[in-house]
């Protein structure tokens, strides 16, 4: 097989993964696209710092950390995947033995917007490692990312920043 029809199985799988995940997703898909968008851009900009603006002369491009981004960012997707199965599963649940719920099925929503937040932070700290400083906006996520965590069922927060003093 050559690398043109390599190319063409290999969008052909992506475009369809996509329209299977746009169609079942329903609510989920604009905050799914988000998380695309900020994902991506993470990773252009985590390179970009890697390349131009290591912090020490031995930093810099190390295959094996992008490698744990990217696998990072897979993970994040199948991440979102199990968080919106668990959704449909609670709705099925609900509607088949009529089960009283004490809360909806936002799974999906919840592990959406955490990671859509801690990109964004991560964004704009490889924005701050550039030489550009914005630290209210960065405060402000760090903010709401550990009130969304504490307002998950449990009430622990899965951040581990705010966990720090916490037994």
């Amino acid at each position: 097989m050559d690398n043109n029809s390599q190319s063409i199985m290999m969008r052909g799988s992506l475009a369809g993964v996509i329209a299977v995940v746009t169609y079942y997703a329903g609510n989920l898909t604009p905050l799914f696209y988000l998380m695309l968008i900020f994902g991506i851009t993470d990773i252009i900009l985590g390179l970009a710092v890697a390349r131009w603006f290591p912090a020490t002369p031995k930093d810099g491009w190390c295959s094996q950390k992008i490698f744990q981004g990217f696998i990072k960012k897979i993970a994040s997707i199948f991440l979102v995947g199990v968080a919106w199965g668990i959704d449909f599963m609670i709705l099925e649940a609900d509607k088949t033995f009529n089960l009283p719920m004490q809360w909806g099925p936002y799974f999906g929503i919840f592990a959406l917007c955490y990671l859509i937040l801690s990109d964004g932070i991560s964004i704009l700290e490889s924005v701050e490692k550039m030489g550009v400083n914005i630290p209210f906006l960065t405060s402000a996520l760090k903010t709401f990312r550990s009130k969304l965590s504490k307002s998950l069922p449990g009430g622990q927060s899965a951040d581990p920043d705010t966990n720090k003093g916490e037994k």
